[in-house]
């Protein structure tokens, strides 16, 4: 199977590794029945890179707006944005979205080790371990960082 050939990273070289032929095979299967907008190849890599839905839809609509020139959304966006970091994960996510992403990263990444060396957020240059031990606390936490970052919640 012959893939089509886009530039992903504006020239930038990266390779990318799969875990076995079939999730190589799934994604040379979706490159090829892309049309290869930035839309596209942002939600197709950010899937084959593990990353919550709503954290790639989040990315994916933040640039769509700077692409657009809507850039007071744009802006709005990016000052609800925090960087969650989690068993080799590191993405943006929309403030709002924090706990269904933490619960999405939980189920799909439920690796001892991984809570072991823990999860954290990155909001500006500050970086906080995020208590993932129990559904309240992480409840909690959401509250205490759309506080920090100044999104009264709903």
């Amino acid at each position: 199977m012959s893939m089509k050939q886009y530039d992903v990273l504006n020239g930038n070289r990266f390779y990318l590794f799969f875990q076995d032929e079939v999730i190589l095979e799934q994604f040379q299967e979706k490159i090829n029945s892309i049309s290869f907008t930035k839309e596209e190849i942002d939600r197709v890599l950010g899937t084959i890179l593990g990353f919550p839905p709503k954290a790639i839809n989040f990315y994916v609509q933040m640039w769509k707006e700077k692409i657009r020139g809507n850039l007071k959304g744009f802006e709005q966006m990016q000052n609800r944005k925090i960087g969650i970091i989690y068993c080799g994960c590191c993405f943006v996510s929309d403030v709002t979205d924090f706990q269904e992403n933490v619960l999405w990263l939980l189920e799909k990444y439920p690796y001892e080790e991984a809570k072991l060396d823990g999860m954290f957020i990155r909001i500006g240059d500050e970086r906080i371990q995020v208590p993932i031990g129990d559904i309240r606390q992480i409840r909690d936490f959401h509250e205490y960082i759309m506080h920090h970052v100044g999104v009264v919640p709903a």
